[in-house]
């Protein structure tokens, strides 16, 4: 089967990059906009998946196994 690409008009690419751009710049930015709530939802999971993961650092086994278990939970409520 092959993969469906949309077209993505020019325009709207660039709109996107502004409302990106201006959400890391401001990150409270969605919070007064107009936008109906499924589309600051779908925004803001937009550039929750796009952020470089940070690599954690352990102090002992415990922090280790503390740090897999915050990830099980985060990955359950998803």
């Amino acid at each position: 089967m092959q993969p469906f690409y949309p077209t993505l008009p020019e325009a709207v690419v660039l709109q996107l990059r502004v409302v990106l751009q201006s959400m890391k710049d401001n990150p409270a930015y969605l919070d007064t906009s107009p936008y109906p709530e499924n589309i600051r939802d779908f925004l803001k999971e937009l550039t929750s998946r796009g952020s470089a993961a940070e690599i954690p650092t352990f102090d002992g086994e415990t922090d280790r196994l503390e740090y897999v278990e915050q990830e099980i939970v985060v990955v359950l409520a998803d």
